[in-house]
């Protein structure tokens, strides 16, 4: 399918699920259902006529159903009796969904951002005042009375320092305003003013706290130190837990990352941080100590020491901290079957105790971890795997993946994870896994020829391989093929065997299907010429080499392919001819329609010769179903050779007979004809012969494929007529 197509697929697709999260109800139900009691009116048009002919101003509610502080506020805040008397008495209340047409304008002339969100306007539509955030009452009320007046809603108070007022008492309220209202530069300039205004002596003042404590972002700041050795001050005005709350911030976010694996800090700064709060007198059930601890032992690699801390303090920690930590556990389930387990526990534990939501998801993430009894693999370079199974007895598993992999990241989660899998591979095998595209592994990939994902070897003690096996596959064929990479089944011992002069047609068989599970195409194939060079005619086509030639010698162009065709009365009489007639069908069609495809899609190198080597395959084969084969030949040789009213003759009077499933891969490929080669004339003729089709097929314009089959050719004959 050429890009075009597949890029109007992928949209049209988008679009349908855009249009059904738009259309579907609301996830928090009615959006206004919470907050009635308040008097809205739902145009903006409305709301002005409203705001002139009351001589009011006019406040916003600004709805977007994905945010929740929206519904937060419409819940808690609106719909309290008190306060909606109050601003029915003092606003014109609009609601505008910021999802529609006249919302997106909305959006757009204000400057709307972040939600909650909410503007006063006045009688001409000019912005009076903003709140951004919401807030319990009576604090939002307050925010909002800001609003009736010039000298403290935000476009008076602008313009008051536009006309260069700077009263300390002014700066200090200005401030305030702007940080309700997310203007975070203009805070910075005034809040800065304001604070250069102020003595050292005045900063404990709880009236300057707001300002102060934004000086204390950065651990080295003035006001830190200050505040540190003056702390006593600090507590007498705003009291010790926003003050000790306020000296933590200062190092929560670097410690927080380090305690997650992400190392912000060396063990140093950790331990200086430390010091640091203890001279500052936090209180020491703080949760800062906690994280403090955690980080200093996850950077020691003493991990089992860390989770007795994270059991007894993070579960009462502020729910988003814990939660981070929660999810860093699985990064080191490889550290040892004594820290897993602590894991595995505490996991457990949490999920007893977290709402049904939270639960779910620390399950998938312990499943996707292996922590529910699957394969252990361990945090160990090749070298040490090696030293560790000889020393153990066992084989070295090596689990070689790519990020991008998708069957490799399935097995993961769903076979990996499994109990029976990790009994048996924990018991015979010093379990490793490695990126192939980074560090270790790309060394690693460069030495065991590993080019296709997920591939699985099985090592010896001296790092060769006995087994190898590539794909996805299920549980139970899993766990079998790597039961038999151990035994006498195993790729060391079917070379081995085979080496020796070992040509039974089974053991040859299974030989040459471990070579393909391993995706040793090259040695199958050298393999498969070597067996088929000992045998005579009579072998060739014997029942017991029947399976093999069945799975195997697929190939048209392979000299065992020739000779089966030329010789298919005998494999006829040994088998019969219905089996042998499916398998050359099976066979040819994915290759030929595949690469008539490729022909007429992306253009191909030899694709005459090509065609000519399948139309003699088919021709020789004589099997049911030929014709259908050398009509899809034939539709692209008249392609290749530029008469496209041979092919729509040939689309319209051969293919018309077909079943809709045969019709199907023909419809596709005239499309790609006509794109790339067709006419106005023709892409409008070829439209009306697909339609037609369409019609007879039962398949409806709405499809994805077909509409973008349709689109295309109309686009195609109009650019045509336009030029």
């Amino acid at each position: 399918m050429n890009m075009k197509l597949k890029f109007f697929i992928v949209s049209v697709c988008c679009l349908w699920i855009f249009q059904g999260i738009v259309q579907a109800q609301s996830m928090y139900g009615d959006a206004v259902a919470a907050d009635v009691k308040m008097k809205y009116v739902y145009s903006l048009d409305e709301a002005l006529h409203l705001a002139k002919k009351e001589n009011k101003l006019i406040f916003c509610n600004c709805f977007e159903d994905w945010a929740i502080p929206c519904h937060g506020m419409n819940k808690k805040v609106f719909s309290n009796q008190e306060f909606a008397r109050w601003m029915d008495g003092h606003f014109i209340n609009f609601f505008i969904d910021l999802n529609t047409e006249e919302g997106e304008k909305f959006k757009s002339k204000y400057n709307i951002k972040f939600m909650a969100h909410y503007v006063v306007l006045d009688a001409e539509g000019n912005l009076v005042h903003r709140i951004v955030g919401g807030s319990e009452l009576p604090e939002f009320q307050k925010q909002v009375a800001c609003a009736l007046s010039p000298s403290t809603s935000l476009a008076g108070m602008n313009k008051l320092y536009a006309g260069q007022l700077r009263d300390k008492e002014f700066l200090r309220k200005y401030a305030a305003v702007l940080k309700v209202a997310n203007e975070e530069e203009k805070y910075k300039k005034v809040a800065g003013e304001y604070f250069s205004m102020l003595k050292p002596e005045e900063w404990p003042e709880a009236v300057n706290w707001p300002v102060f404590s934004d000086r204390l972002r950065r651990k080295d700041s003035v006001a830190l130190e200050y505040l540190i050795t003056h702390k006593a001050d600090f507590v007498r005005t705003v009291g010790v837990e926003k003050v000790d709350n306020s000296i933590a911030a200062v190092y929560m976010m670097p410690l927080y990352y380090t305690a997650i694996g992400q190392d912000r800090l060396s063990e140093k700064e950790v331990a200086d941080i430390r010091r640091t709060l203890g001279k500052a007198e936090v209180d020491e059930q703080h949760d800062i100590y906690a994280l403090c601890d955690i980080a200093a032992m996850r950077l020691k690699g003493d991990i089992l020491k860390m989770m007795d801390v994270v059991a007894m303090k993070v579960p009462r920690m502020d729910v988003r901290v814990a939660r981070g930590i929660d999810m860093s556990l699985p990064q080191l389930v490889n550290t040892g079957k004594e820290a897993r387990d602590k894991i595995v526990a505490y996991m457990n534990s949490r999920i007893a105790v977290l709402d049904k939501n939270m639960a779910v998801e620390y399950k998938s993430l312990m499943l996707e971890a292996g922590l529910e009894g699957g394969i252990v693999f361990e945090d160990l370079t090749l070298a040490e795997a090696l030293d560790k199974a000889k020393a153990e007895d066992k084989y070295v598993f090596l689990d070689c993946y790519t990020s991008w992999c998708g069957p490799c990241k399935a097995l993961a989660k769903d076979i990996f994870t499994r109990k029976d899998v990790g009994d048996f591979f924990n018991a015979n095998f010093i379990n490793v896994k490695y990126d192939m595209e980074k560090g270790e592994g790309r060394e690693l990939a460069k030495k065991y020829q590993v080019k296709v994902y997920p591939t699985f070897l099985i090592l010896n003690e001296d790092g060769e391989v006995i087994h190898k096996m590539v794909g996805g596959m299920k549980a139970e064929e899993f766990l079998q093929n790597v039961q038999n990479g151990i035994g006498e089944h195993s790729l060391y011992s079917y070379e081995k065997r085979y080496a020796d002069g070992e040509r039974d047609p089974q053991f040859v068989y299974s030989y040459i299907e471990t070579l393909a599970r391993a995706f040793m195409k090259e040695r199958m194939e050298e393999v498969l010429h070597e067996y088929w060079g000992t045998l005579t005619d009579q072998e060739k086509s014997c029942k017991e080499n029947w399976m093999l030639v069945k799975r195997f010698v697929k190939n048209p162009a392979l000299p065992e392919y020739k000779y089966f065709l030329e010789h298919k009365k005998d494999f006829d009489a040994a088998v019969s001819k219905d089996s042998v007639d499916r398998k050359i069908y099976d066979d040819l069609f994915p290759l030929i329609v595949n690469d008539c495809n490729e022909i007429i899609f992306h253009d191909k190198v030899n694709a005459a010769q090509l065609l000519e080597t399948y139309e003699v395959c088919v021709t020789r084969s004589g099997i049911a179903g030929q014709d259908y084969l050398l009509d899809i030949v034939e539709f692209t040789k008249v392609f290749l050779s530029g008469d496209l009213k041979k092919a729509l003759k040939m689309y319209d009077k051969k293919f018309s007979r077909l079943d809709s499933d045969a019709r199907f891969d023909v419809t596709l490929q005239l499309n790609g004809m006509l794109i790339r080669k067709g006419d106005a004339k023709m892409c409008k003729r070829g439209l009306e012969l697909i339609e037609k089709t369409m019609k007879d097929c039962g398949w409806s314009v709405d499809d994805p494929l077909f509409a973008a089959v349709v689109s295309g050719l109309k686009d195609k004959f109009k650019d045509d007529k336009d030029e």
